[in-house]
């Protein structure tokens, strides 16, 4: 997915709501086909959409000025021109839902993926605790509904999903290593999860994971 950047026109001060502001998007060298497009729009409540003669393509607004939508098509080297104007609430379209610390993702009602934050429970007798892990990815569905991700597979059962497991590092001296699990040199902790939200865009979560250099018996935060 390719995210365009954007140029915004306006008369006099920037305001959202005016008439003469204007949102141009150009493909560039490549053909474009649901294209994540980030607008400047200096707003942070409201609702807005960006219209032009093929219709309207919705907003969402980020707490930090930008809006984020979706342009379904752009040749190559073609340039679009989009009005802002307000517009009523748009569906969600990408959804989070949170049940304790697991979040799962849908895109227009279908699973896409599952975020994993405590660590999760081992599935298998044959498993020891130190391969227990959160922070992490899984399942992940391909748009067909058909998983492509595993956790705790038999002949890897360091494995989880979609992780982060840093083998080159350096701390204090140590080296931790955060793929070879049962070495217990190191581990990734999850501590908390501040907020998710939806919108017809994109749905999105405020984590936060540590790492832990450990000895076994002083582990260390980086």
């Amino acid at each position: 997915m390719t995210l365009l950047g954007v140029l915004v026109i306006v008369s006099g001060a920037f305001d959202a709501t005016a008439a003469d502001t204007r949102v141009v998007v150009d493909a560039g060298k490549f053909p474009r086909i649901e294209t994540v497009v980030a607008v400047p729009l200096g707003r942070t409540n409201g609702t807005f959409a960006l219209e032009h003669e093929s219709g309207r393509v919705p907003l969402q607004l980020e707490p930090d000025g930008r809006a984020w939508c979706v342009v379904r098509d752009l040749a190559r080297g073609e340039q679009r021109t989009y009005r802002v104007v307000e517009a009523a609430a748009a569906p969600d379209v990408v959804s989070v839902k949170r049940t304790g610390d697991v979040l799962r993702f849908a895109v227009a009602g279908r699973p896409a993926l599952q975020y994993q934050g405590e660590p999760s429970r081992l599935p298998r007798a044959d498993l020891e605790p130190i391969f227990q892990r959160g922070g992490y990815l899984h399942p992940v569905f391909t748009p067909g509904g058909a998983v492509v991700t595993d956790d705790y597979p038999s002949n890897h059962k360091h494995h989880h999903g979609i992780w982060f497991p840093w083998t080159k590092t350096e701390f204090e001296g140590r080296h931790p290593d955060f793929w070879n699990m049962g070495d217990g040199t190191g581990r990734v902790e999850f501590s908390g999860l501040d907020a998710v939200w939806s919108g017809p865009v994109g749905a999105a979560v405020a984590r936060d994971t540590a790492p832990w250099s450990s000895r076994r018996r002083n582990p260390r935060a980086f």
